[in-house]
């Protein structure tokens, strides 16, 4: 799927205005356990830069052009891959806005895998270091979320309708696992650069096997959710209710240093 959207995006966009593709996230990283990649609900995380701010919404804004980009990306995906077991769920990021972003901190050195441009630069280990202030914050606001508005989003989705916001919170699940650690005295740039699996052995070895749990059960539930195809009930209740463990679990900040 990211060399379907790299060949989209070459098809699209002229060279000039085309600076660099990167993939990032659970897709590229070690698969040791199922949780690593579920089908459908990870993405794959795609980062885009133009070389000029206005060359994304020149070439790839508005909804025509977004849904001609898509399209012609699943055509090349199943092109490669007719009888593929799913479609892979892209999440297709343009750099030149996040970057100007307050507090932007970029990808790990080595977590970023260039496809197409200019080589990824990451951001050191020494960059990482103060970022557990910001892991904190995050986690806090995410757990605000979950107890204060995701009931009110539930309420009119009964059954396999919850469905759309089990997936919803994925990109608030994945970072809680890294965010805690790094409550937790490990050093950040450590913590981002783990899988879950390792996310989970992490969490069970620092005295957090609830939450460790948690965090797996949610991915867990995912994987019966899509063998199911999404169509069940059961599997979705099991997914929210190890996220509303997960963030309980979370608690407060530990205010431990990081390991160096």
């Amino acid at each position: 799927m990211a060399d379907a959207y790299v060949e989209a995006l070459r098809e699209a966009v002229p060279g000039e205005h085309l600076s660099a593709i990167y993939a990032k996230g659970s897709a590229y990283k070690p698969w040791d356990s199922v949780i690593d990649y579920v089908p459908v609900v990870s993405d794959v995380d795609l980062h885009v830069r133009f070389a000029e701010d206005a060359d994304a919404e020149r070439h790839v804004g508005g909804l025509r052009a977004a849904r001609a980009l898509a399209r012609r990306a699943l055509e090349h995906y199943q092109t490669r891959f007719p009888d593929a077991s799913h479609v892979p769920r892209p999440q297709l990021t343009v750099l030149n806005e996040i970057e100007r972003q307050p507090g932007y901190l970029p990808s790990p050195e080595g977590q970023l895998h260039t496809l197409y441009g200019s080589p990824a630069e990451g951001a050191s280990r020494e960059a990482y270091a103060s970022a557990g202030t910001t892991d904190a914050e995050r986690l806090a606001a995410d757990a605000r979320f979950v107890r204060e508005e995701l009931p009110g989003k539930l309420i009119d989705r009964p059954g396999m309708h919850a469905w759309r916001d089990v997936r919803m919170l994925v990109w608030r699940v994945g970072p809680s696992g890294p965010r805690v650690l790094t409550q937790r005295g490990m050093h950040p740039h450590d913590a981002w650069c783990l899988n879950r699996t390792a996310v989970v052995r992490a969490l069970e070895a620092r005295g957090a096997a609830e939450l460790a749990e948690a965090y797996a059960a949610y991915y867990l539930a995912c994987w019966d959710g899509y063998r199911a195809g999404f169509g069940d009930a059961a599997s979705a209740e099991r997914a929210l209710d190890a996220v509303e463990r997960l963030f309980l679990e979370a608690g407060t900040p530990s205010g431990r240093q990081p390991d160096m």
